[in-house]
């Protein structure tokens, strides 16, 4: 079987996080694979180790990765794993609504009517 690493991204505290073959992952090891995940989602991954799908949405790594760190340090303090999602993706969320991405649709959001016609 081959290694579904494609190349090393970066280095976040003793983590390093791996760019990995998602396709492969899903057809070969885990079907449950999706765009990220680390040792506690699945054990094959290395403890020391973050991984993202290489066919990833450019510029999402930074929030998998903050969320990734979240649920890492809650699972390590025995945190269940559902509430460590719950508070993970809480975090993701308020990360991703101080974006700038999301500011700028701001003024959509107090306008029902702007909000439908910007959908339509």
């Amino acid at each position: 079987m081959k290694k579904p690493y494609v190349k090393k991204y970066k280095k976040v505290f003793e983590f390093s996080v791996m760019l990995v073959d998602g396709k492969y992952i899903r057809e070969n090891i885990d079907i449950e694979f999706t765009n990220c995940a680390q040792h506690y989602q699945f054990d094959f991954i290395p403890k020391n180790e973050f991984w993202i799908d290489k066919n990833r949405i450019p510029g999402e790594e930074d929030y998998y990765i903050k969320s990734m760190l979240i649920m890492n340090r809650l699972l390590a303090q025995s945190v269940k794993h559902r509430k460590a999602v719950k508070i993970a993706d809480k975090a993701e969320k308020a990360l991703r609504q101080q974006s700038d991405y999301t500011k700028q649709y701001e003024p959509l959001k107090k306008s029902k009517k702007k909000l439908i016609d910007f959908i339509h």
